[in-house]
């Protein structure tokens, strides 16, 4: 790191033996640090785009820009902001997975919780049958030949059983022929807690729950600290396998022990069937916990 060199060895393999790591205080900016004490690298409030202010070092390295004054409005794309104006800094419709529309920068807005200086991505658009899988399609058709791309697809995709085929009309999957997996655990209440292993990959387990009023639910599955090596996605359906809610670690609390799937949602009378997996189909879990408790209690 900093000004060592790596080298080549007489095995020719990379000599990483110069090289010391990182210790983040010693006023040296070295590997992933942003800054070091006084080493800024150079940077300061204006070159980082706010009209004014100072900028420090955090006590973890990483440049700490509290102090540096900008709004949304003057001109500026700064660090807190992801665009200004029409600069959108490089980002396009395509950087969403869209294949159509132009990006949007959100105007200042007092009443919103941003301020604004936000993607509005409502203009980007797909359009079924261009031969492209867009951000708003589960598949696509080649439009001269007619024939499906990326069809037969696998129902594990979605949390169930079976072979999605593609409905060339939406170029959404078409889940009638994927079928729930049976229950590895029936519950009598909509209120319950336990713990399974995602083992082999591609393993998929479902919690069978009954409601018997309207209820608001808020079913959580986590993986210890839910890092991203632990990827999990939850998806809650009704008895005829109709998709009700779903989460693929969008919830963060520290409470929880980080990032987890988590789903709120209002359940009518029924039995339903909460359904977990790992992100990626090469991956087994153990000890994923999933939990289902009445929201706000």
């Amino acid at each position: 790191m900093g000004g060592a060199r790596v080298t080549c060895s007489s095995s020719c393999r990379l000599d990483y033996g110069a090289c010391s790591i990182p210790v983040c205080g010693d006023g040296v900016r070295q590997g992933s640090e942003e800054c070091d004490l006084a080493d800024l690298d150079r940077r300061t409030c204006s070159n980082l785009g706010y009209s004014s202010g100072t900028l420090v070092c955090g006590d973890n390295c990483f440049l700490d820009d509290s102090d540096c004054i900008g709004t949304c409005g003057d001109g500026r794309r700064n660090r807190r902001e992801q665009c200004e104006g029409a600069d959108l800094g490089g980002f396009t419709c395509q950087s969403f997975g869209y294949t159509y529309g132009d990006l949007v920068c959100v105007a200042p807005d007092p009443d919103l919780a941003d301020g604004g200086c936000s993607f509005n991505t409502s203009p980007c658009f797909d359009r079924c049958g261009d031969g492209q899988i867009g951000a708003t399609e589960s598949c696509e058709f080649d439009p001269t030949t007619g024939m499906v791309l990326d069809d037969a697809r696998d129902c594990w995709e979605l949390n169930l059983e079976g072979t999605a085929k593609c409905d060339q009309s939406s170029c959404r999957l078409d889940s009638s022929q994927c079928t729930l997996p049976d229950a590895v655990e029936t519950f009598r209440r909509p209120v319950f807690a336990t713990a399974t292993d995602l083992d082999p990959a591609r393993d998929i387990d479902c919690f069978a729950f009954p409601v018997r009023e309207t209820v608001d639910l808020t079913i959580t599955s986590t993986v210890g600290d839910c890092s991203n090596d632990n990827d999990t996605l939850l998806r809650v359906f009704d008895d005829a396998a109709v998709l009700v809610g779903e989460s693929n670690d969008a919830f963060l609390d520290a409470t929880l022990g980080g990032r987890c799937s988590q789903v709120s949602v209002r359940l009518d009378p029924g039995t339903y069937h909460a359904c977990v997996r790992a992100f990626s189909s090469r991956a087994s879990l153990r000890n994923v916990t999933v939990t289902a408790a009445q929201t706000g209690r």
